[in-house]
């Protein structure tokens, strides 16, 4: 779970600095790493979420909306309702 939680801030930190590229590989490694992982599942919507803001911020709507969607879905089935 830490790995992940870190790597999530990773990656972030890469995308405020310019390097998009680098930020979207490891959101995709978090994304499988979730996806392999049961423990670390409830860091889908995170990292969702976190792929849609680089997308976005690249001008790239249509690409952040689907992960937006994604996210929310997801969040909608956790019955949280400060996450949606």
């Amino acid at each position: 779970r830490q790995f992940v939680a870190q790597s999530l801030r990773w990656a972030d930190i890469l995308r405020y600095r310019g390097e998009v590229g680098e930020a979207e590989e490891v959101f995709n490694s978090i994304l499988e790493i979730c996806n392999e992982n049961e423990e670390v599942r409830v860091y889908k919507d995170v990292a969702l979420q976190h792929i849609g803001k680089l997308h976005f911020d690249l001008g790239e709507y249509k690409e952040a909306l689907q992960f937006f969607e994604q996210a929310l879905s997801i969040r909608k089935t956790k019955k949280d309702p400060s996450l949606i």
